[in-house]
């Protein structure tokens, strides 16, 4: 059934938005998508699992021109065993889905620097305000604008939790190209493995991602790392999120500016819990340059739609990256989203509402249950 003419407003540019607006258009719809960063959205830029088949559904295309790395064993080896078993998982680089999708939708869709200000409803349509002035009108508005959405404040009278709660961990990462590092490493960790190494009160996965590019060859690809990390919510404030130049992160740590203190005590840490190569990992990523620092939150949503509008992605709920479900439940939302819109049309229905309360009815149990597995699965090494 086709959604043709329904003029659909979607605020964000990840991927979240950016499955719900090529899905939307895909089905007929006028779409119009405003991002607030003036180029890629910031903050993210590492590896991923992905389901070939799900991106398939979003792009209809069986084949979706998207480079995915193949794990096809698991190894967990902790301090007791290691233990290297069967498995088919797919990962792929953030950019490199956010580009997938992003060339599924033209241009003149697409409104970069555009900035939610405020979000109006009347009989019939729904207005996105933006920090320009500019105003867009609708009879839909998807908000998919990330964990700490703006727009949540918008929808929702006060009463309603809008805001994500620290989960008392971070995850330090690297992302290392594979010509950069040494032999040993490559022979060790290069293995079409999914490396998982449990160390309560810590944990830490390691796998190999796709290079720059898509680039899939031996010794162009990347290596992609993690460490969960309990830290109170004190010390988050006072001493990881200051940079090397002093200065407080309001919410993230970017490659290379870890301040010298936090990054010699993490050194001190991981000598003592960690087998040799991932030690050796985290001093190589740290001379690269490559480590970052990112808090882990979590918003458990009690409700996704107000009236015409409605939130997606990590906009309706935020779970930790643990699950390995973030990018998956965005591409969930986004067809969700769009069954239900062409569900409604199909029996003449012309309320958008009763589409979006559909929406919810169908997605706000399964989110709320990804949330708290995330929370569970956290339990170890929350500070």
């Amino acid at each position: 059934m086709s959604l043709s003419g329904l003029r659909c407003l979607v605020v964000g540019g990840s991927i979240g938005g950016l499955a719900a607006a090529v899905a939307l258009l895909r089905h007929g719809a006028d779409v119009q998508l405003f991002e607030r960063s003036p180029g890629a959205p910031d903050g993210q830029g590492a590896g991923m699992g992905v389901e070939p088949g799900l991106i398939g559904e979003v792009l209809a295309a069986p084949r979706p021109a998207l480079a995915c790395a193949h794990l096809t064993r698991r190894h967990v080896f902790s301090a007791w065993e290691d233990v290297m078993e069967p498995a088919s998982l797919f990962v792929t680089h953030y950019e490199l889905l956010r580009q997938c999708l992003r060339e599924r939708l033209p241009d003149e869709r697409y409104h970069p620097a555009s900035t939610l200000a405020a979000v109006e409803q009347h009989d019939g349509e729904v207005r996105a305000v933006l920090e320009d002035g500019r105003v867009a009108a609708g009879e839909v508005l998807i908000c998919a604008d990330g964990y700490h959405a703006r727009s949540r404040g918008m929808l929702f009278p006060e009463g309603v939790e809008l805001h994500a709660s620290y989960a008392g961990y971070v995850l330090w990462r690297g992302v290392l190209n594979e010509a950069d590092l040494g032999a040993e490493l490559r022979e060790y960790f290069f293995r079409d493995a999914l490396h998982i190494i449990p160390r309560p009160p810590y944990h830490m996965v390691v796998y190999p991602v796709p290079g720059p590019g898509g680039d899939l060859r031996p010794g162009h690809r990347r290596l992609n790392w993690g460490w969960y990390f309990g830290a109170s919510e004190a010390r988050l404030r006072e001493e990881l999120l200051v940079d090397r130049h002093g200065v407080q992160q309001p919410r993230a740590v970017p490659p290379g500016q870890c301040a010298p203190r936090v990054l010699e005590d993490l050194r001190a840490v991981s000598k003592q819990t960690w087998p040799k190569p991932c030690h050796a990992l985290l001093e190589t990523t740290i001379a690269a340059e490559a480590l970052s620092l990112r808090p882990i939150y979590e918003y458990l949503p009690s409700a996704l739609v107000s009236g015409r509008a409605g939130l997606l992605g990590d906009a309706a709920h935020v779970a930790s990256p643990i699950t390995g479900s973030g990018a998956r439940f965005a591409m969930l939302d986004a067809l969700e989203l769009v069954r239900t819109l062409e569900q409604h049309a199909s029996q003449g229905g012309a309320d958008v509402r009763a589409a979006l309360r559909a929406y919810e009815q169908r997605r706000l149990g399964p989110a709320r249950q990804l949330v708290a597995s995330g929370h569970a699965m956290g339990a170890s090494f929350r500070s």
